[in-house]
């Protein structure tokens, strides 16, 4: 019998998720271009989980890890839009790279046969921070979201909400993995990714949709 991994199932949810956006723009103007990246990177990532976790795929282990640190900033620039800010841009913003960047130069570091420190902590500390920053983003209440649309402020407060947890539970996910191989073998490592993968893909597909 053929296995299909549970990321594979979320990769065509996302893309779907991701398309009806896409088509639900205002014609001749994009619909929330950064929201749209987002689901297309969760789509990536989504495929990148099924070969790793399940078929043992290690060489995308690397994609793998750098695309996960770029979901929590990309997250944030995609909900402050929605502050008033809109697409605008300053240096400032720059330093939403430095995950990807540390932890990309972390796992050259490891490739290289140097120790890569800090890379797992790196990733946990970027969902976390994120996720408590989108989080204290939504205690602002949806009055808060004065750039959002005024019949869905409440759905998109609610997306904002959902996306900070998301993240949130992606760093206590990876602590779980972490100690799993700290003080196993890591046999329940695709147990966790897949039934995480479950939950996240939910979260986030609503989240498109709102």
């Amino acid at each position: 019998m053929l296995f299909v991994p549970v990321s594979f199932i979320a990769t065509l949810l996302l893309l779907g998720f991701g398309w009806r956006l896409w088509r639900g723009r205002e014609p001749g103007a994009p619909a929330a271009p950064l929201f749209v990246w987002l689901v297309a990177v969760n789509a990536l990532q989504s495929v990148l989980l099924g070969l790793r976790w399940g078929y043992g795929w290690q060489a995308v282990q690397p994609f793998m890890v750098v695309l996960a640190s770029v979901i929590p900033p990309l997250s944030w620039l995609a909900f402050r839009g929605l502050g008033g800010r809109g697409q605008e841009w300053s240096r400032a913003d720059a330093l939403h790279a430095l995950p990807p960047v540390a932890v990309a130069a972390q796992w050259g570091l490891a490739w290289l046969g140097l120790r890569g420190w800090g890379m797992d902590f790196t990733i946990i500390f970027t969902f976390a921070g994120y996720g408590v920053a989108l989080l204290r983003m939504a205690s602002l209440g949806p009055d808060g979201l004065v750039a959002s649309r005024l019949d869905g402020v409440l759905m998109s407060h609610r997306s904002l909400q959902l996306t900070g947890w998301a993240l949130v539970g992606s760093a206590v996910s990876d602590v779980l993995i972490s100690m799993d191989f700290a003080w196993g073998v890591g046999q329940h490592a695709p147990a966790v990714v897949s039934g995480f993968m479950t939950l996240i893909v939910l979260v986030l597909g609503l989240a498109a949709l709102l």
